[in-house]
This record gives C-alpha cells, structure tokens and sequence, in this order.
C-alpha cells in the first residue's frame, strides 16, 4: 500500500469517526507545540485542531503558566 493511499484511508477513517488519536503530553508533538508557542512563533490559536492535540497543549501550557506564576509569588514574598 503506497504512503498516499495510507493518508487517504486514514483520513477517510478519521471522517466516519472510525479512527482517533489521542495525544499525551509526553509525545514530542505536543512538547514542539509548547515550546512554539512559548517561543512566540505560533499562538495558540494556530495549534492545529487535531484531535485533543489543543486540549493537551492547553493543559501543559496552562501548568507552566501556573508554575511561572507560583515562582514569582515565592521570589517576591
């Protein structure tokens, strides 16, 4: 089966709801999202809505969001 047939039928899966994927925030995926979107390369708004890949990239962004905020209070307190 050839690479653009692969793609074909997987796409068509994906349609019909046959077919899902479900992203973990320790894929490297999700790591080079974060990391483009902390870099200001891309904004979240431009991660792609790709199965949960938004949804974990929120979370993971959010936790370090939280992490830099909870520093801070330590640093100036």
């Amino acid at each position: 089966m050839s690479l653009l047939s692969k793609v074909t039928t997987s796409a068509a899966l994906a349609k019909k709801g046959k077919f899902t994927m479900k992203f973990k925030k320790e894929h490297q995926i999700v790591k080079s999202w974060v990391s483009l979107v902390n870099a200001g390369t891309y904004t979240f708004e431009e991660v792609p809505d790709l199965f949960n890949l938004r949804a974990i990239v929120a979370q993971v962004l959010a936790k370090k969001q939280q992490g830099k905020e909870i520093n801070s209070d330590i640093k100036e307190g």
